[in-house]
């Protein structure tokens, strides 16, 4: 059995080899995952101009004194300000034109989850308070006047927030798609696009099936008023945040299965 003295240097060497072990197997596995990534992304760089992609993903960052970020409008805690993407077709000589879709994204911070104070008391507790806050939300994104608008942390389930969205967006013009997130997480993504700028072709949910819930959401688009301009295929996501390595790990996989999910569906599809 050996001193003490030796059973503590063994245990510390064994210790010590599974750690590295568990490290180099976590290390091999992203390089084959970001590997199979790259080789998967390349074969969805597809010649033809009739198609683009477009992923809109929600990146978030918490301050601690709980301060409004975004456009100075206390409407969340998180450093989640919304963030405009534009897309251009060149003309035959190679001149960008004018956007023919414009994407607005925003972590619109669930009540279920915002804390109001530091007992944990949450946002959802007061109908009043979630309310005002959305309805500034929704003033702020309609205000850049976006054909697609993406929103993470919707909380889908609360009928009088659901109710206030549609009710908004319909008026403007925009339709809607709600992706759930699985296990009744409560919240989940919304899609909203104007209907005067395009033809909604075909929307679709992604499920990870993985230990966050999360899923994502794509639609098939093809723009109003133009042929030259092509078709989109755009994605709604909230990756898993990265709370340590293997939420990174888990983070690069749930991006491998929307790039699986988008060369299946390209394939079906002919595109």
């Amino acid at each position: 059995t050996g001193s003490p003295s030796r059973w503590t240097r063994n245990r510390v060497l064994l210790v010590s080899f599974i750690s590295w072990s568990v490290i180099g197997a976590v290390v091999a596995a992203f390089g084959v995952l970001a590997s199979r990534m790259h080789r998967l992304a390349n074969r969805l760089q597809v010649p033809k101009t009739s198609m683009t992609a477009v992923f809109s993903t929600s990146s978030t960052k918490q301050w601690n004194d709980g301060a409004p970020v975004c456009e100075e409008m206390p409407i969340s805690s998180y450093e989640s300000c919304s963030s405009v993407a534009t897309l251009n077709q060149p003309d035959e000589a190679g001149t960008a034109a004018d956007p023919y879709l414009s994407l607005t994204t925003l972590n619109v911070l669930a009540p279920i989850y915002k804390r109001i104070d530091s007992d944990g008391t949450r946002e959802s507790e007061f109908a009043d308070r979630f309310m005002a806050r959305n309805q500034r939300i929704l003033d702020l994104l309609l205000s850049r006047g976006s054909s697609v608008i993406c929103l993470q942390e919707f909380w889908h389930q609360n009928e009088q927030l659901h109710s206030l969205y549609q009710r908004i967006f319909e008026e403007e013009g925009y339709h809607l798609f709600v992706t759930p997130r699985t296990r009744n997480r409560g919240d989940g993504l919304l899609t909203a696009v104007r209907t005067a700028d395009f033809e909604i072709l075909d929307a679709q949910h992604i499920e990870f099936r993985d230990c966050g819930d999360r899923v994502a959401q794509m639609v098939h688009l093809r723009p109003k008023g133009s042929s030259a301009h092509p078709e989109c295929l755009l994605v709604n996501t909230h990756l898993l945040f990265p709370h340590n390595a293997n939420s990174t790990l888990i983070r690069l996989r749930e991006c491998f299965k929307i790039l699986e999910f988008l060369e299946a569906y390209i394939g079906r599809q002919r595109l």
